[in-house]
């Protein structure tokens, strides 16, 4: 009863949750089991009629209290303060400004923020909007401190799921004041934390795990095993992948802080000729900021655009991505194909009128740097009418676009040079020899080794590294059954360019099991954060790897999150299942275009394979492609 009324209570259908919470309170007391009991009354209160809503909540969070339930009864008190503030009664809202004081300072982490946000709250509700945005910037300080104790990527994630009613509450504000320069730092200050943080690399323990994980996921894939063995490899796989979690739960924290959000001058000054443009998300409605490139002529204040008052960009999205999925289908008939292709057409013209439309006269002829809310990062957002003829680039924040350090990042290239130049030029001579391929250096291609890898079970795989093998004569190529999980981390390390082709297995109910197939089975994410120096540029050939699971506050888990937290500056990924033939010359084409000019980034070669795509094919698959992959970079990527 007791979880049916809270599942209730968030679907937003109080009646019936009220109903099993008056149940649920019944039974625990009469169990005696005093907490549960006032938990249940706790969601009870919350469908109170209004009239009565304050003192019941008053009343839950004083048995909450009672029964040592701290940040409940904390929880309780917002709700009744909220009850208050909603009649308008002062002096309510008052007593629970009072009883929430001391736990600003003293007890959980996670209850000193609920009692800053009732605060916030207070001070917003008298008139005071600076004080309470100041008092929403303390408790995601300890939030944020909380946070950084932590080790396991996971764990990160789920204090900004906390942090939430906090910086709504702030950007609310900002938004009320129309300050477009406040609603910037405030979407800043709790957006996408994770690649904030270089995560922890795990231990011996977790190497072993995710070896012996590979070994029973190879096993279960063989079509020779057996009905039995499979069930009994499938209750291994599961139990690996239960003590994964719990080990990385244990890796202990490097008490990093999150980098502050970068001024407004500051970002001019990085952007140069770039144009950023960050939408929020609020309250179910969207807002752009952008700060114009120099080249625009405008002065460099920052504009604040309400966009699609009208428009759903969310369910858009999901018609998209069901488009290019059905699209990418083989033994599609052409009546179905058209009609795939004119749906994924629509939805992209839907959501360039509702998204970049509204602020096209900012946005200059320069480069674009897009900075997406959680729910639209799965939008291809360089294949929007009004953004192909530019160069457009996607990142999670723009602190996180700004702040990825030169310093840190050549640090640690020189921290590991000598180990990945000792196993890449040995590995080079040996696929040299192999290939019978001078070891010379291809003209223009990027510094550092260039690593090129396939997994099984994908035709086209060996023809795209053949042919990018000619590009990069020099490359580090692992195939066959050499693209071993433990050789593709040791190749990684430290590269300066890395194209992986092969099959992916996104995990939207344990991201950090998200995988590519190499030769010994799964390549996790947990595998890219055994990484101790972040490969440079990475290019993820498989299907939906730039699609990350989102969790509350904005978190993104996934590929992407991982090697950007890592120091990676350039990804580029597919948001979509791809056609893996149509997929190999796109491949090319990116590559050639990378190649022939050192000072390329992938956003510049991406828009040039795209329209080079587009322009020689009108087939379904190659229209794909060309839609499906987007450039991830930073601001250290090359201009």
């Amino acid at each position: 009863h007791l979880l049916r009324a809270r599942a209730l209570d968030i679907a937003g259908e109080s009646g019936a949750a009220t109903a099993a919470a008056k149940v649920a309170e019944r039974l625990y007391s009469q169990l005696g089991v005093p907490g549960r009991s006032a938990v249940a009354a706790r969601i009870a209160a919350r469908g109170a009629a209004n009239g009565r809503r304050l003192e019941a909540l008053e009343a839950a969070a004083i048995r909450l209290g009672r029964a040592g339930l701290r940040i409940e009864a904390l929880g309780a008190r917002l709700d009744a303060l909220r009850a208050a503030i909603g009649r308008n009664d002062r002096a309510g809202a008052a007593r629970q400004r009072r009883a929430t004081r001391p736990g600003r300072t003293a007890g959980p982490a996670l209850a000193r923020a609920q009692a800053w946000l009732a605060e916030a709250l207070w001070l917003e509700f008298v008139g005071r909007d600076i004080d309470a945005g100041r008092a929403v910037e303390a408790g995601l300080d300890v939030l944020d401190e909380h946070r950084a104790s932590l080790g396991g990527t996971e764990l990160r994630a789920h204090p900004s799921g906390r942090g939430t009613e906090l910086a709504a509450d702030g950007l609310g504000l900002c938004l009320a004041r129309r300050a477009g320069a406040g609603v910037l730092r405030m979407s800043e200050r709790w957006r996408a934390g994770i690649v904030l943080r270089r995560p922890t690399s795990g231990s011996g323990e977790m190497a072993e795990l995710l070896a012996e994980l590979r070994g029973v996921q190879a096993r279960s894939d063989s079509p020779t095993e057996s009905i039995d063995d499979l069930d009994s490899l499938h209750r291994r796989r599961a139990d690996l992948e239960d003590r994964l979690r719990h080990a990385a739960r244990r890796t202990p924290g490097a008490h990093t802080t999150t980098p502050r959000p970068r001024s407004v001058a500051d970002l001019r000054r990085v952007l140069g000729e770039a144009t950023l443009l960050e939408i929020v998300g609020h309250q179910g409605r969207y807002h752009a900021v952008v700060i114009p490139g120099a080249e625009s002529g405008r002065r460099r204040t920052v504009e604040l655009v309400d966009l699609c008052p009208d428009h759903t960009p969310v369910d858009e999205t999901r018609d998209l991505l069901f488009a290019l999925r059905r699209l990418a289908r083989t033994g599609l008939s052409a009546p179905a194909a058209a009609a795939a292709k004119l749906g994924a057409e629509e939805a992209l013209a839907a959501l360039d009128r509702a998204l970049v439309v509204p602020v096209a006269d900012l946005l200059g002829t320069g480069p674009i740097v897009v900075v997406p809310p959680a729910p639209l990062h799965a939008i291809p957002w360089p294949s929007l009418p009004s953004l192909t003829g530019s160069r457009v680039s996607v990142a999670p924040s723009s602190t996180w676009w700004a702040s990825t350090s030169r310093a840190s990042m050549s640090r640690a290239s020189t921290s590991g040079a000598s180990t990945s130049r000792a196993w890449t030029s040995s590995a080079s001579t040996r696929e040299a020899s192999t290939r019978g391929v001078p070891g010379r250096t291809a003209p223009g291609a990027p510094s550092g080794s260039v690593v090129l890898a396939s997994g099984p079970r994908l035709p086209g795989a060996s023809d795209e590294l053949r042919a990018l093998g000619a590009l990069y004569p020099d490359s580090v190529t692992l195939a066959g059954d050499a693209a071993t999980g433990e050789r593709l981390v040791e190749a990684l390390d430290g590269a300066g360019l890395v194209h992986i082709a092969c099959h992916s297995r996104p995990r939207a109910d344990h991201p950090h099991l998200s995988a590519l197939e190499v030769a010994d089975g799964p390549f996790t994410v947990y595998d890219f954060e055994r990484l101790a120096n972040a490969p440079r540029r990475v290019v993820l050939s498989a299907c939906e790897s730039g699609i990350s699971a989102v969790r509350p506050g904005e978190e993104l888990l996934g590929f992407l999150s991982a090697l950007m937290s890592l120091g990676t500056s350039e990804i580029l990924a597919s948001v979509v299942p791809v056609p893996d033939l149509a997929t190999t010359p796109f491949m090319v084409a990116f590559h050639r275009h990378l190649s022939s000019d050192g000072g390329l980034g992938f956003d510049e070669a991406l828009r040039r394979a795209r329209l080079q795509t587009l322009a020689e094919s009108d087939e379904p698959a190659d229209f794909v492609v060309a839609t499906a992959f987007v450039a991830f970079c930073s601001a250290r990527s090359p201009k």
